[in-house]
């Protein structure tokens, strides 16, 4: 701009023009670098990463306690049920216990009811009804005399130990009781 269009402007005129003059200068001192930029997305990307592991760990360890909070309750539910029943076998005879294997039991209780308890399949069964299920259940039955000895008829039977290992994927609970029916 030449001197004589200056003097038309006034003070107000030059204070424009020397900021658009200056505004190249300023325009580049504002902004960031793409150097700043990328570093900036690599900062957060690894403290991201890093807030992300965190995170995933405790999840993973809460699912981990869970799955193994349920297991217990499942186990532990089965067996009490298991120890109720077992405790009311009617008599030491075989026509009260008919089945006394290591796998299956079964038998008679004090009301005249028939009782069955079997484990296959992931799951524990009390008369055909699941009882408690996870993706591996084993259900052990021993049967013992009075002297601590292996029971080999019904009528021997003192004391009839029940052992259940209740596992899911990674975790399992073992349970072991030895019951004394009240009318032995």
């Amino acid at each position: 701009m030449t001197l004589r269009h200056s003097r038309r402007l006034g003070t107000v005129g030059k204070l424009l023009i020397d900021s658009l003059s200056n505004a190249s200068v300023r325009r580049g001192e504002r902004g960031f670098t793409l150097i700043e930029l990328i570093m900036t997305i690599v900062l957060v990307g690894i403290i991201g990463g890093i807030i992300g592991a965190l995170l995933l760990g405790g999840t993973q360890a809460f699912v981990a306690e869970d799955t193994k909070a349920s297991l217990t309750t499942q186990g532990r539910l089965a067996v009490e049920r298991m120890v109720r029943d077992i405790r009311l076998v009617r008599s030491r005879t075989a026509g009260d216990i008919p089945t006394m294997t290591a796998a299956t039991l079964n038998f008679i209780d004090t009301s005249g009811n028939a009782i069955a308890y079997t484990s296959g399949g992931g799951s524990i069964t009390r008369n055909g009804v699941v009882l408690a299920a996870a993706p591996t259940a084993n259900l052990a039955f021993s049967y013992f005399q009075q002297d601590g000895t292996p029971a080999a008829s019904a009528a021997q039977v003192w004391v009839i130990q029940v052992d259940l290992t209740f596992g899911g994927t990674n975790d399992s609970q073992d349970f072991r009781v030895r019951i004394h029916p009240r009318n032995f």
